[in-house]
């Protein structure tokens, strides 16, 4: 009788098995179809009134990437990778946020500052001070529209990596935090790599200090318009890095352990006749299976450009 019964078990047991693994593909399919899905969210809106919109694409489950094409309006040239971006594959394992330009009004008007004559890039919280000139900061941190859509919708995201385009440099300006990440994506853009100075109000340092964990880095592209070769090519390496961080800093779970996981619950509910209490070893290693709802409430180079 007791042979019998682990003989019945054992069946329940593989068709259990069968019917995950039907589901397992599934879910891949349907991975497959919101990883090409791009969804648009208006996040804030200039001085002048434009709308500032930010794209995403790829897994709400997977690490989160922003992308920023343009702070200042006469430094187009990443407009055209971010827009690359929205057109190619997305991955599956990255949740990539895209925001084409970040100052509409600066663009309209061909000027570094947007409408206020505010570098966006002098705005930010971190280290701001007041500057003047061509890099005049407001009158406080985060007093432009702009800078404060970016705000908001970073502090929502926490993203693992940011990457904001620049102009004219043609180079990265590397970070002690994610060095190696900075030149294997200069490298694989063609662009050198560069140690600029540490600016107060930028994105990218405000970025490194709210989120020690994450890396934030400038992409500066050579002056000029970008071709459409060229856009894919730094498109493609920021996919590629991004591909980089979600594999090093928070490793999904493979479909092979999420199988393991639910044929080890199968059997004990089973076989034994009880649930498993909750592994949390297991838990993070299979990381947001479960989780059914996504949280989004070098040389030195004497300019200053960034």
């Amino acid at each position: 009788m007791a042979k019998l019964s682990l003989r019945v078990a054992l069946v329940l047991a593989a068709i259990a098995g069968a019917i995950t693994l039907a589901a397992l593909a599934a879910d891949a399919a349907n991975g497959r179809t919101i990883a090409n899905r791009t969804t648009r969210q208006l996040i804030g809106h200039s001085v002048r009134g434009r709308a500032i919109y930010a794209y995403q694409r790829g897994s709400p489950y997977g690490s989160t990437v922003l992308v920023v094409g343009s702070i200042h309006g006469n430094e187009p040239g990443g407009v055209a990778v971010a827009r690359r971006l929205l057109r190619m594959p997305a991955p599956e394992d990255v949740d990539l946020w895209i925001i084409l330009n970040l100052n509409p009004d600066g663009r309209a008007a061909g000027t570094r500052g947007n409408a206020h004559g505010v570098d966006l890039n002098r705005n930010f919280p971190w280290q701001w001070r007041r500057l003047s000139g061509a890099f005049y900061s407001g009158r406080r941190p985060l007093s432009e529209p702009e800078s404060r859509a970016a705000y908001r919708l970073i502090e929502r995201l926490q993203p693992r990596l940011s990457i904001w385009f620049h102009q004219p440099l043609g180079a990265v300006s590397v970070t002690t935090r994610s060095l190696a990440l900075e030149r294997r994506f200069a490298r694989l853009a063609g662009l050198g790599l560069a140690r600029l100075p540490a600016y107060p109000g930028t994105a990218t340092s405000w970025e490194r200090h709210i989120l020690p964990d994450s890396a934030a880095f400038v992409a500066e592209l050579p002056g000029g318009e970008v071709s459409a070769r060229k856009a894919d090519r730094y498109a493609r390496a920021v996919l590629a890095v991004s591909g980089t961080e979600s594999q090093t800093r928070t490793p999904s779970a493979s479909r092979a352990s999420r199988l393991e996981l639910l044929l080890g619950w199968t059997y004990e509910h089973f076989v034994h006749g009880h649930t498993p209490r909750p592994r949390h070893d297991v838990g993070d290693r299979v990381g947001d299976v479960f989780r059914l709802q996504h949280l989004n409430p070098g040389v030195a180079l004497p300019c200053r450009l960034a």
